[in-house]
């Protein structure tokens, strides 16, 4: 994710946008080898005796490594996690704390991740390269507090995404995507050569919603 350039000049805003979010789901799965023994071969006794049970190989077989059978361990998401707490979430306070797979199929696996601030955070991971394709960011929004709170997760994302971003161009963006607004009247979107950043009102869930869509992953 690192290096990733959202904030350049093609960027453009869009006052009004109509998306919708399509999270799929898939199960992965974990082959494991087995191993043959093979009996050695016997000498033929000098004696006709009666012929020797088949010798026990002097070394064992060792079995294969096991895989984890942790979904956030298999797709990266706990290294994913501890990379941002290190670069933005404990110098900001807002900390990536617990991952969950919320659903899977056979191109993306779905997950739910709690941050410290109360904030849930959803991360859609293409299975085939284990990349990020979207994140989303949804708080209930029932105060002035709980808006700014929902913003500033979002500068804090987008400042792990684009490492070289400055705050100017940070407050520029939050700005054309509605921070500042009436709640109500936020439904904006963002673009740049390689994301397309969406904000959403839905008063029915009261809930707000920051995402952040990856075109090329």
């Amino acid at each position: 994710m690192s290096g990733c350039q959202l904030f350049g000049s093609s960027a453009k805003k869009e006052s009004e946008k109509d998306t919708s979010n399509n999270q799929t789901t898939a199960p992965a799965t974990n082959p494991s080898d087995q191993s043959n023994n093979t009996p050695s071969d016997q000498g033929t006794p000098a004696l006709p005796l009666p012929a020797p049970s088949p010798s026990t190989p002097s070394t064992p077989p060792t079995s294969p490594a096991q895989e984890s059978s942790d979904p956030a361990e298999i797709y990266g998401i706990y290294g994913l996690m501890e990379e941002y707490n290190n670069f933005v979430g404990n110098k900001h306070g807002i900390s990536m704390e617990k991952a969950k797979l919320y659903t899977e199929d056979a191109d993306y696996a779905t997950f739910s991740i709690t941050l410290s601030n109360g904030n849930g955070l959803g991360m859609v991971v293409v299975k085939e390269t284990k990349k990020v394709k979207v994140f989303s960011i949804v708080s209930v929004i029932s105060s002035n507090a709980d808006y700014d709170k929902l913003y500033k997760s979002a500068a804090v994302l987008l400042m792990y995404i684009d490492r070289n971003v400055t705050e100017d161009v940070l407050t520029d963006i939050l700005t054309q995507l509605g921070y500042g607004k009436p709640v109500e009247q936020i439904n904006f979107s963002y673009e740049s050569s390689d994301l397309e950043l969406t904000t959403e009102y839905v008063a029915s869930k009261k809930e707000l919603y920051f995402d952040v869509y990856y075109k090329n992953n």
